[in-house]
């Protein structure tokens, strides 16, 4: 398990252990939006998307957008330009 993926447990245990007590160290909201910051940093496959006539192209899990590279076509980016999800490459 990564690094990320422990603090992201953490964090589920946390809010789930509190459930909505004040007087913790962070509230519920603030511990969504670092453990949604932490989901972003974890590397996920791409998902083939039809666009239509048979045609395929990778497509961000998290946002479900086209994963292309404008700047140099047929390298696919480190991350979504949508979201910023990280991605794993593929070969």
């Amino acid at each position: 398990m990564s690094g990320e993926a422990e603090l992201i447990k953490k964090i589920d245990e946390h809010m789930e252990e509190a459930s909505g007590r004040y007087g913790l160290e962070l509230a519920d909201c603030d511990l969504r939006v670092i453990r949604s910051a932490l989901y972003k940093t974890i590397q996920v496959k791409p998902k083939d998307k039809d666009i239509g006539f048979g045609n395929m192209v990778l497509s961000c899990p998290t946002c479900g957008e086209p994963v292309t590279n404008y700047y140099a076509p047929g390298v696919q980016p480190l991350c979504c330009q949508s979201c910023g999800q990280r991605l794993k490459k593929v070969k």
